[in-house]
């Protein structure tokens, strides 16, 4: 508040974190998986740790990835 600006933290919505999660693979060159697997890996990746939010998305794609590659 001293210089007027706030910062938030909102949580994203779950469709939101399914796009963001389809992006960050996308842009991470990819995966031989249908949109439906990522996406159910990526909410059992969410509830294990972490919640839905772009860090778990971000940490979700890396370990994606990682493990795929």
């Amino acid at each position: 508040n001293r210089f007027g600006l706030s910062i938030g933290y909102m949580k994203p919505s779950k469709q939101e974190f399914e796009r963001i999660v389809l992006e960050l693979i996308e842009r991470g060159g990819g995966i031989d998986m249908t949109e439906e697997q990522i996406l159910l890996e990526a909410h059992r990746f969410e509830m294990r740790g972490g919640g839905i939010s772009g860090r778990t998305a971000q940490q979700f794609a890396d370990h994606l990835l990682g493990k795929v590659k």
